[in-house]
C-alpha cells in the first residue's frame, strides 16, 4: 500500500478527533469510528474482485489496477452503519448492566452524526489515494499529446488521476461551503459529497483508457459510470428525505441574517 494512504488516515484521524465533539461524540468512538477506513479498503476489494469478474466475462485483458477503489465509495457507508448498529446493540447491553448498578448510561451516537464527522476525511483520503495511482501509473487515461508518459500504453495519456484529486477536493470545498447553510441538514454530508463526486466521475471516466470492448458495457457506460448513475440517484434520494424528515431553521434565524447583511 502507497504511503499517501497512511498519510491519508492519519490525517483522516487527526481531523476526526479535532471535530468529533461538535457532534457529541466521545475521541475513543472517533477514533474508533475512523477504522471505518478498514471497510473501506474492504469494500474495494469487493469492487475489485467484482471488476475482475467482468474482465473475465469480457475476455478483456488484465486491469493493472486489481484493486478498485470506487468500490469503497459504494460500501463504506454500508459498513459504517452496519458498524454503528452493532454499537449500539454493544451500548444497549452494557446500558442494561448498568442501570443495575445505578450508574449513568452511556450516550447515544447517530448514524447521521458519525457521517457527517467521517466524510471530509473521507474525501482526503479519496483524493491521496487518487494521487497514489498518479505516482504509479495505474488507472490512466487515453492518449493525451500533451499528457504525462505511461508505461503501460507507452505514450502519453491524459492526467485523469490529477484531474479527479482536483475534483474531489473542490467536492471537499462545497461541502464544507454547503455545511454552514441553512439548508444543510444532519447526515446531508455523505450523500451530498457521493453525488457531486458521482457527477464528476462520470464525466472523467471518457477521458480514462479502457480495453475497446470495456468502453460499452451498461446501456453505452462504461461500469463505472452505471455504478455513478446508480449511487447518484440513490444520493439525490437521500438528500431529498433527509431534507422533508428534519425541520428547517427557524424564520426568525434567517430573517436576523438578512438583516446584518
Amino acid at each position: 500500500m502507497s504511503p499517501l494512504y497512511y498519510v491519508g488516515f492519519a490525517l483522516w484521524l487527526g481531523l476526526n478527533l479535532l471535530t468529533c465533539k461538535q457532534y457529541k461524540i466521545s475521541r475513543l468512538r472517533a477514533g474508533l469510528y475512523t477504522l471505518s477506513f478498514l471497510w473501506a479498503v474492504v469494500g474495494a476489494l469487493i469492487g475489485g474482485l467484482f471488476y475482475s469478474a467482468v474482465l473475465k466475462a469480457t475476455d478483456s485483458p488484465a486491469s493493472p489496477s486489481i484493486v478498485a477503489i470506487f468500490g469503497g465509495l459504494v460500501f463504506t457507508p454500508v459498513f459504517i452503519i452496519l458498524t454503528v448498529t452493532a454499537e449500539k446493540a454493544a451500548r444497549r447491553a452494557l446500558n442494561r448492566g448498568r442501570e443495575g448498578k445505578g450508574t449513568a448510561p452511556l450516550p447515544e451516537v447517530s448514524v447521521r452524526d458519525t457521517l457527517d464527522l467521517l466524510t471530509p476525511g473521507c474525501l482526503i483520503v479519496l483524493a491521496l489515494s487518487k494521487l497514489s495511482c498518479h505516482f504509479e501509473g495505474c488507472c490512466y487515461g487515453i492518449p493525451y499529446a500533451r499528457g504525462i508518459y505511461s508505461t503501460y500504453l507507452k505514450t502519453r495519456v491524459f492526467p485523469v488521476q490529477l484531474a479527479e484529486v482536483v475534483s474531489i477536493l473542490a467536492v471537499l470545498a462545497a461541502l464544507l461551503y454547503f455545511r454552514t447553510q441553512r439548508d444543510y441538514r444532519r447526515g446531508m454530508a455523505y450523500p451530498f459529497a457521493a453525488a457531486l463526486y458521482c457527477a464528476l466521475r462520470f464525466f472523467w471516466e471518457f477521458f480514462r483508457y479502457y480495453p475497446p470492448n470495456m468502453r460499452h458495457l451498461v446501456l453505452g457506460l462504461t461500469l463505472w459510470q452505471a455504478c455513478c448513475v446508480a449511487v447518484f440517484a440513490v444520493s439525490v434520494v437521500s438528500l431529498i428525505l433527509l431534507r422533508k424528515q428534519q425541520p428547517a431553521a427557524p424564520k426568525n434565524i434567517q430573517h436576523r441574517r438578512k438583516k446584518r447583511k
